[in-house]
């Protein structure tokens, strides 16, 4: 029978007491959110599915289809700058449009590559978090490009307009915006240690403003949040019995790491639990799905993750593994009870 751990994380390098966190500063634009890029824990949001003009943050999509073309090689990058970019925007458009929908950006329209105004050209905090969390994750090498501060091209020099960057180390993109009709906007990502945090301000009054509002959200995401990794890639977290196999025992882990992101005081309350099973019948295969986990703070889920096995187990010989098989469902007929 499955021997059940029921695991306490207890993060003794946390010195905060059991205190209520702070309200979020006052955020004078109209729609903004501020996620954890590894674990999309919204930390603060307003209007997060506000739709709004977009003007220069389209950019990061621009970016994001280009660095996708030249990943497939340079052929067919040359034929993409042929047939879209050197095309009409009408066209490059659309295929900002087919990304988007691949990305799942559900309320994301864009009718040009630039940002310029258009009534059908729109996006929401929520669908530029998403895209900017891809962007990274799929590109990083191209995104770090966001992070330089200053160019110069034909004998001129170009400085970057998010001035965060000069401000904060930690603070390496993404992109900022700014037309009448989409006020100003800002889409800001910083890394402290292992935490990354995406902060997305839209229709901020003026240029200080959306600059206050983004070192607003993500020094207050820092100082009172933090992800954590709680358990390793394949790391033992359960035992189940193996009917039929040349193993009487599978070790079962989550298939990837598992990061958490909770407030600072939060992590000291944290249990996982594995849900209980009767057994497994051999052969099985490395990374098949057994079970799940449960990550619960003061007693409620919050999260739940499969459990695979971590390992393969052969099937023993056929006479031996049929009437393990056999033993099998009778066991499990009359313990059902034990996992209702």
């Amino acid at each position: 029978m499955k021997k059940i751990f029921l695991i306490s994380f207890i993060f003794s390098a946390v010195a905060f007491s059991q205190t209520l966190i702070p309200k979020l500063p006052q955020i004078t634009a109209s729609s903004f959110l501020l996620i954890d890029a590894e674990t999309n824990k919204i930390i603060a949001q307003q209007n997060p599915e506000a739709s709004t003009g977009l003007a220069s943050i389209t950019k990061i999509m621009t970016s994001y289809i280009v660095a996708d073309y030249l990943k497939q090689g340079f052929l067919n990058i040359a034929c993409a700058l042929a047939e879209h970019i050197a095309g009409t925007q009408e066209d490059f458009a659309s295929l900002m449009n087919d990304y988007a929908q691949k990305m799942e950006l559900k309320n994301t329209n864009f009718t040009n590559p630039t940002g310029l105004p258009n009534v059908n050209h729109y996006s929401t905090a929520e669908d530029i978090a998403k895209l900017s969390i891809v962007l990274i994750n799929d590109f990083p090498d191209e995104y770090a490009i966001y992070s330089e501060k200053e160019f110069t091209y034909n004998d001129i020099r170009q400085l970057n307009r998010n001035s965060l960057l000069w401000q904060d180390d930690s603070i390496d993109g993404i992109k900022t915006g700014h037309t009448r009709a989409s006020g100003y906007c800002l889409v800001a990502s910083s890394k402290r240690a292992d935490m990354r945090l995406i902060s997305i301000v839209l229709n901020s009054a003026s240029e200080k403003s959306r600059l206050q509002d983004t070192r607003r959200l993500l020094d207050y995401g820092f100082k009172y949040y933090q992800t954590k990794k709680i358990i390793a890639k394949y790391q033992p977290i359960s035992i189940v019995d193996v009917w039929g196999g040349m193993e009487d025992k599978l070790e079962l882990g989550p298939e990837k790491d598992i990061f958490v992101t909770l407030t600072k005081p939060t992590f000291d309350r944290l249990t996982i639990e594995a849900s209980k099973n009767l057994g497994v019948k051999a052969p099985v295969r490395k990374d098949s799905v057994i079970d799940r986990l449960d990550i619960k703070v003061d007693g409620e889920t919050i999260q739940s993750v499969d459990l695979v096995a971590v390992n393969n187990v052969q099937r023993k010989g056929i006479v031996i593994a049929t009437l393990e098989s056999l033993m099998f469902y009778v066991y499990s007929f009359f313990m059902q009870d034990e996992i209702n």
